[in-house]
Formats: structure tokens, C-alpha cells, sequence
């Protein structure tokens, strides 16, 4: 009997001998191992808590995106709805609503330019643009084309101490005999 008391305690105090796939660690090892899969554990359901949040987010918008447009209830609802409200106070109500007053809206002027006003004392240089000779020369009827307008386009030219108003005048032209024939008029401008 003493020998299989002996026996006994030499399997209980040997680990090893119990089991070949048994490790042994010390209690510090232990107790980190244990942190870590506590820290691990957390992470996991927090992302999990973030996953869940996400998928309803895309769920929502899913739903905003590619769900019903517009609320439309069947007949037998509308019908129950009607029940609810009293012809008469609808229609005293809608007598009732007195009109809007819409503040007046005021126009601005236009923008008025410098140019036009500028003092009579200002020396004025004229520079007149006609069409050349040949462009003169109806191209329908060959006679040639007379005046009919002209365009005056008025730029401030600033000389050192000096201010002068500079205006270049272009002339159009058009065809007379192609006008009181009743053909095509064609119009000829001076180029810019």
C-alpha cells in the first residue's frame, strides 16, 4: 500500500507524466495572456458595435436612395382620413387667410460710365474707320454702297498730364440700288 500511495503522489506532484501536450508557465505569463485576451476581447466588440452601426448607415441609405419616393396610402385609408376633418371649418378656414403683402421691389439704375460724362473742356481726337474701295462695291449688283450709320466707340486716353478723349468712328455701309430693287441689302462695316 505504500507503494501506490507513493505511485499516486508521484503522478499528482508530476504534470509531465500525466499528460505529454501539457505546458507549464509561470503565473506572470498567466496573468498577461489573460490581459491580453481581455484587451483583444474588447476590441472585438467595439468593431463589432462599429460594423453594426455601419450597416444600418448603408441600410438607411440604401433605403433613402433606392426606397419608396413618395407616401401614398390606398383609397380605404383615405377614405377613414376624411371622416376626420369638417367640410365646413376647411372651407371658413380657407376664407379666412388674408392675401400676402410682398415687399415692392425697387429698381437699380443701370451703371452710368465715366464716359458719359465728361467735361466739354477735354480735347477730343477723332479717329475716322471707313471701308477701303473695293469693299465699297456692292457684291450683287456692283454699283457702289453709301452711307447709312456709323458707330462711335469713346475710349479715355490719359497722356502724361494730359487727358484726352479719344473717339473712333466706324462707318457702315449698304447698297441703295440692291435696297429700292427689293434685292438682299448687303452691309458693309469697317473693320476693327
Amino acid at each position: 500500500m505504500a507503494t501506490t500511495l507513493f505511485e499516486c503522489m508521484d503522478k499528482t506532484d508530476n504534470p509531465q507524466k500525466r499528460n505529454p501536450e501539457m505546458i507549464t508557465i509561470s503565473r506572470a505569463e498567466y496573468e498577461e495572456k489573460n490581459a491580453r485576451l481581455a484587451s483583444q476581447n474588447e476590441r472585438i466588440s467595439h468593431l463589432e458595435n462599429q460594423i453594426d452601426l455601419l450597416l444600418e448607415a448603408l441600410r438607411l441609405a440604401r433605403h433613402k436612395r433606392f426606397g419608396a419616393s413618395s407616401e401614398q396610402s390606398d383609397d380605404s385609408v383615405m377614405e377613414q382620413l376624411s371622416f376626420l376633418f369638417d367640410e365646413a371649418e376647411v372651407y371658413q378656414a380657407a376664407e379666412e387667410e388674408q392675401a400676402t403683402v410682398v415687399a415692392e421691389h425697387k429698381r437699380h439704375k443701370k451703371h452710368e460710365y465715366a464716359l458719359n460724362h465728361i467735361p466739354d473742356d477735354i480735347p477730343t481726337e477723332r479717329v475716322e474707320h471707313r471701308p477701303e474701295g473695293a469693299q465699297l462695291i456692292c457684291p450683287r449688283c456692283g454699283e457702289i454702297m453709301t452711307e447709312i450709320g456709323k458707330e462711335v466707340v469713346r475710349t479715355l486716353k490719359i497722356v502724361s498730364a494730359q487727358t484726352i478723349v479719344k473717339e473712333d468712328i466706324y462707318y457702315t455701309y449698304a447698297c441703295r440700288n440692291c435696297e429700292t430693287n427689293d434685292i438682299e441689302t448687303p452691309v458693309v462695316q469697317a473693320p476693327r
